[in-house]
């Protein structure tokens, strides 16, 4: 006796053997749904029974698998991702979608959760640049090292928004002044600088320091409390 069975990969029936010698009819369910593909139901060779799996089941898997010299085309057709920013992800138990985060949000580790990783705000990152030019355009949230033999001037930025920060740091022997745009302000405890390109902060050591705070878009700046050295307002 010769077996056939079915191959997806080439759609064809494929001789499998010769089969036993033994011998008697082989049975089945009392009815069968359409091309449903037939299983063995036991060890004995000689019952079968409907799987409730299409032929065209197969063909789909088949023609996923077909795609594979396009790793793109073959990845698409068995990913769970569904939209721009979606992220795949290992549960315990296998791989699943991780929906893109809020703007801004970062993916962090977590072992409370399913996939492993969260969304969360972004920790709060403060870079400093040393400058060693006599002039700095600053930006928000940017601290600067002011390090040359003559006076380094640092200008506030020009757009802001209320809770930016800007910090500056003497390291040079020359200093350092906060220059202003057209309607800025710092306010240094009881003490404001004249508004407009005219005002400004300066050091008076090597190694002063101060920190200001936006506290009206684009226009006011306030110094926080951290400041350092004798400060002079003009």
């Amino acid at each position: 006796m010769s077996i056939y069975g079915y191959n997806p990969f080439t759609n064809n029936l494929d001789k499998s053997g010769t089969g036993g010698g033994g011998m008697g009819n082989v049975i089945g369910p009392s009815s069968s749904v359409q091309d449903d593909i037939a299983t063995y139901a036991d060890n004995t060779g000689k019952v079968i029974q409907d799987s409730g799996t299409k032929v065209a089941d197969l063909l789909a898997v088949a023609n996923n698998l077909s795609d594979v010299a396009d790793p793109s085309t073959a990845f698409d057709n068995i990913s769970p991702l569904t939209t721009q920013g979606d992220l795949l992800v290992r549960t315990s138990s296998g791989n699943v979608r991780l929906p893109a985060g809020p703007d801004n949000q970062v993916l962090t580790t977590d072992s409370s959760m399913p996939e492993g990783v969260k969304w969360g705000p972004q920790a709060f990152v403060f870079p400093f640049i040393e400058v060693t030019s006599t002039s700095q355009a600053m930006a928000i949230n940017t601290g600067y090292i002011a390090n040359n033999a003559a006076l380094v001037s640092a200008t506030l930025p020009a757009v802001s928004a209320v809770g930016d920060l800007v910090w500056i740091v003497g390291k040079g022997p020359g200093g350092w002044q906060i220059a202003q745009n057209a309607g800025q302000t710092i306010h240094f405890g009881n003490q404001d600088t004249t508004t407009g390109a005219g005002g400004f902060l300066a050091s008076s050591g090597q190694y002063d320091a101060i920190q200001l705070l936006c506290t009206a878009a684009n226009t006011d700046w306030t110094c926080t409390g951290i400041s350092q050295g004798n400060i002079s307002v003009t």
